[in-house]
């Protein structure tokens, strides 16, 4: 679910953090554990309000409209953030 498996928290990194719901009661609290670790955090959400992109030094947000599939399943595209990554690695 997250990669790398974080055992010991870096000081002062920087931790990309993607979701498209930016809820998850698990990365909340994996993110939080960061933040005490004096890390910026970057998300990249599908909504601007959402918890995790408040808690965010940085935020990117796609906003596009979610879809549901076979009963709820989360089928919205995952498209921008591919191509917010590599815009983002193209300009480092």
């Amino acid at each position: 679910m997250y990669y790398p498996k974080c055992i010991n928290i870096p000081l002062n990194a920087v931790v990309f953090a993607l979701s498209e719901s930016g809820e998850r009661e698990e990365l909340i609290e994996l993110i939080s554990a960061f933040q005490q670790k004096n890390n910026r955090i970057v998300s990249i959400t599908n909504e601007a309000d959402c918890t995790l992109a408040k808690m965010s030094d940085w935020n990117i947000s796609y906003d596009l409209n979610h879809v549901y599939v076979n009963g709820g399943y989360n089928a919205t595209t995952q498209v921008p953030v591919l191509f917010i990554l590599e815009a983002i690695s193209r300009r480092i």
